[in-house]
């Protein structure tokens, strides 16, 4: 077996170890700051863009760590539908309300997508970080962060696990 694939079977593996965890931490990255999350989305989106118009209506996030900001993102600028799968629910509802809410104030004021001196490890790089109007129109905007449709968003965070959610669905094994 090639190294590629025997380093992600061990680091799995040992994170499997009884007391492991307290050892290594709960914590997973930067999903758990807003900024960070509307950066990776808002980058992806613009590349996505470059290779097929408008918004992709499905968004699998692989393991979305601390929230599901990236994710939120997605559904704010347009997705019709998050599917979350992780390993472990880092993620719990108070924290992915909390970032909801930091996202909405960001799309609202069509905030500009915070770069390299933010952000150095985030990809991929992005030639304009202005917010993207060609992609989301102010009109647009406003459909998207109307009050009812925040409000569904709100409720299948909460109902996370609920089979009736038609936006946001999580799979934790």
């Amino acid at each position: 077996m090639s190294n590629e694939k025997i380093v992600p079977l061990i680091k799995g593996a040992v994170k499997h170890i009884p007391g492991i965890k307290s050892f290594l931490g709960s914590k997973t990255g930067g999903t758990c700051v807003s900024r960070y999350c509307y950066s990776v989305w808002m980058r992806h989106l613009k590349h996505f863009s470059n290779a097929e118009k408008g918004i992709p209506r499905v968004v699998v996030e692989l393991g979305p760590g601390d929230s599901m900001g990236i994710g939120l993102s997605a559904l704010l600028a347009g997705s019709d539908r998050l599917v979350a799968l992780d390993v472990v629910r880092y993620w719990d509802p108070e924290r992915n309300l909390r970032i909801l809410d930091e996202l909405i104030e960001l799309f609202a004021s069509m905030a500009r997508i915070p770069d390299n001196d933010e952000f150095p490890r985030v990809f991929p790089e992005i030639d304009d970080y202005r917010f993207p109007e060609k992609i989301i129109s102010e009109s647009k905007l406003r459909e998207l962060l109307a009050p009812e449709r925040i409000a569904r968003i709100r409720k299948e965070l909460m109902t996370i696990d609920d089979s009736r959610n038609t936006m946001i669905s999580a799979f934790v094994p």
